[in-house]
């Protein structure tokens, strides 16, 4: 099948699983919304439709160029340096910040803190 190996399919498998237990789930709350013609269930149903999108383009992506890295959008040969103090410092505010943010939610709410 092209350049396509087992874990590609296992992926995919996997990510088409959870757009299929995700839209099987969104009928549990289809409701009608008065002030919006397409119901409580659409925009869910919108961002599982992505999922189903990326999750086919990169199983073409694959089909077509293999696990070469010379296709790869934006990767670069460099590594991270992580004896600098500064990058790991970056790093770390970077992967705390979504936790920050939620807990930030409850006490200050969404728009304050978004």
């Amino acid at each position: 099948m092209g350049r396509l190996t087992l874990s590609n399919l296992i992926e995919a498998a996997i990510f088409l699983l959870i757009a299929g237990i995700f839209y099987a789930f969104s009928f549990e709350f289809n409701q009608p919304i008065e002030i919006y013609i397409f119901g409580a269930t659409a925009w869910p149903r919108v961002v599982i439709g992505f999922l189903l999108l990326a999750t086919l383009g990169n199983l073409w992506f694959h089909y077509r160029y293999g696990n070469a890295t010379q296709a790869t959008l934006g990767q670069s040969e460099d590594k991270a340096d992580f004896s600098e103090a500064g990058t790991v410092r970056r790093m770390i505010a970077v992967l705390l910040t979504p936790f920050i943010f939620a807990y930030l939610l409850k006490p200050i709410g969404i728009y304050f803190s978004a």
